[in-house]
């Protein structure tokens, strides 16, 4: 949806130069970012308009988003981070084959190779989900039968600033008419560390509801290892990552092991999925719990895996044509005790029909190193909404 330019076409750009500068671009960077039709302006132009912005106190310490209509506001965000990529977004509706439904686009900084620095990369992280908050929460209130939540520092990041925003539009935003069913979907050892709690997937799941809907039960998903040892079968492989406090919640969530129960699980119900992708170029929580707790090989995992979506493992070419590196592969899928790929195909392509509830599959990614399993991710209709930073976004558009 492209909505109509405002008349007074000076005071926009000002208004989309001081947008673009909030989010963490230099003058010169948001410039280069203006759609073409507003023309190349020139250096002193541009420290003009800003000036003019911040007189206007429309940037502050950042944009204040109640000096413009809720249609001002939207039309702003369209052109700084969905207009531009468009073409983009094109490309990947195509490769998914019409699952893909929209593309957004945020800063995350202009830091470079944050891999190798994690103070780096957690202000990218934070930067992006305070850039992109928003965005995720309009997503996450579409949902009408539940939302379903991964693990890790990406989506901590995003549901913390969410959750932020949900206290900050209280007394403006519309109330729910009813509470929604959040889940985690990832268990969490009983011998996880404080940091790795903080971003579990239950205590994310506890912190969503608790904005969003009140003071409302959670289930939960502590101690159920998120990743078996190999060897395991029948009433021994269940034991092991089912406390006995917690197997109904994980039975509710996930159904039972071994197919007896009858009820249909939350996995199978639930309209939104917000969860991201990691790639194994660097070590990480899951990565150490498939060598430490799975017995996997660093080295033979990243042969035979491109990463993950929520901590399933997506195959690499290796597998295609060597019966062997398949059935290894799968011996290592089936240590994953949360969600599998269908359980994400299934959400994201029921979201794809008309007028259908939820935002499917929310998709969060940063750094251009994940292009490769974005895409594929993509290209298995496995996503339904994909939120990237500049980054990323450049790398997909070189890999198209």
């Amino acid at each position: 949806m492209t909505l109509q330019k405002p008349q007074h076409e000076i005071d926009y750009c000002r208004a989309l130069l001081a947008y673009l500068i909030s989010q963490g671009l230099s003058h010169k960077q948001a410039a280069e970012k203006l759609p073409e039709d507003m023309g190349k302006l020139p250096p002193a132009t541009i420290a003009r308009y800003v000036d003019t912005a911040e007189k206007r106190r429309w940037l502050v310490t950042s944009f204040d988003e109640k000096q413009f209509t809720p249609t001002e506001l939207e039309k702003l965000r369209e052109d700084a981070h969905h207009a531009p990529w468009i073409d983009l977004e094109k490309n990947l509706q195509t490769l998914s084959g019409g699952v893909l439904k929209e593309l957004w686009v945020f800063e995350s900084g202009d830091k470079v190779n944050p891999g190798n620095d994690q103070a780096e990369w957690d202000w990218q992280m934070g930067n992006f989900a305070r850039n992109s908050d928003w965005l995720i929460l309009q997503l996450l209130l579409r949902s009408q039968n539940g939302i379903a939540l991964g693990w890790g520092k990406t989506i901590a990041n995003s549901i913390l600033a969410v959750a932020k925003r949900i206290k900050s539009e209280k007394n403006t935003r519309p109330r729910r008419r009813k509470k929604i069913t959040i889940i985690p979907t990832v268990g969490t050892p009983p011998s996880t560390t404080s940091d790795d709690l903080e971003t579990s997937s239950t205590k994310l799941a506890r912190t969503l509801s608790d904005a969003m809907n009140g003071n409302w039960d959670v289930l939960s998903l502590d101690n159920i290892w998120p990743v078996l040892p190999p060897g395991l079968e029948g009433e021994r492989r269940s034991g092991f990552y089912l406390a006995n406090l917690v197997k109904g919640n994980y039975r509710a969530i996930f159904g039972d092991p071994d197919g007896s129960q009858n009820a249909t699980p939350l996995i199978k119900t639930i309209d939104t999925i917000l969860t991201s992708a990691g790639a194994f170029h660097v070590d990480s929580y899951y990565m150490k719990e498939l060598v430490e707790t799975g017995q996997v090989n660093k080295k033979e995992l990243r042969k035979l895996s491109l990463g993950d979506i929520g901590g399933v493992l997506i195959p690499c070419e290796a597998i295609d044509n060597d019966p062997k590196n398949k059935a290894r592969f799968v011996e290592i899928l089936n240590l994953w005790t949360g969600p599998k790929i269908e359980d994400y195909q299934n959400v994201a392509q029921r979201a794809a029909a008309e007028n259908a509830p939820g935002a499917g599959v929310i998709l969060c990614a940063l750094n251009g190193n994940k292009a490769n399993i974005v895409l594929n991710l993509v290209r298995l209709q496995a996503v339904s909404v994909l939120v990237v930073d500049c980054h990323l976004a450049n790398a997909l558009q070189r890999y198209l």
